[in-house]
């Protein structure tokens, strides 16, 4: 038998290059995981800062405390972990103003059952807010809130 001298890929090494990729992606998959991880959580700290910068305008514009709190039903708050928050004026019938649900199991603690922000333009309840993302307990955020209402955020151990 003669061998044709066209170019070609033979099985044998379509079969290794495909073995080789397996195992790559084997490798890459935890890695992957991870960083889709981080990425909800940075997301989740973006969604917490939002929402805390909008219970203060809230207080200044109402003229009455404005509170952000853990809920996991988006209507009441919960105490313990919860997948999302609320934001609430601190009124007579505590209006809520809006809602947010985490992805990806992100959760959120907090060491009071509400962070406040008064109807004064730097007067605040001083908080520590938790995120942490639940299937990589290794990855978490805090945001903690100052007196004056300004909130940082830092990494913190795991959850």
């Amino acid at each position: 038998m003669a061998r044709s001298s066209a170019p070609g890929v033979t099985l044998y090494e379509l079969l290794i290059v495909l073995a080789l990729l397996a195992v790559l992606a084997c490798v890459a998959i935890p890695s992957f995981r991870s960083l889709v991880d981080e990425w909800r959580l940075r997301a989740a700290t973006r969604s917490l800062l939002t929402a805390l910068a909008q219970t203060r305008v809230a207080a200044l514009q109402a003229g009455a405390p404005g509170g952000l709190c853990p809920s996991n039903d988006g209507t009441h708050c919960a105490g313990g972990r919860a997948g999302g928050f609320i934001v609430q004026l601190e009124d007579a019938v505590h209006t809520v103003l809006a809602q947010r649900a985490f992805e990806g199991g992100v959760t959120l603690s907090t060491d009071r059952p509400v962070a406040v922000y008064y109807p004064n333009p730097r007067a605040a309840l001083p908080v520590t807010l938790k995120l942490c993302a639940m299937p990589n307990r290794e990855l978490s955020r805090l945001v903690i809130v100052s007196q004056t209402g300004r909130p940082r955020v830092e990494r913190a151990g795991a959850c």
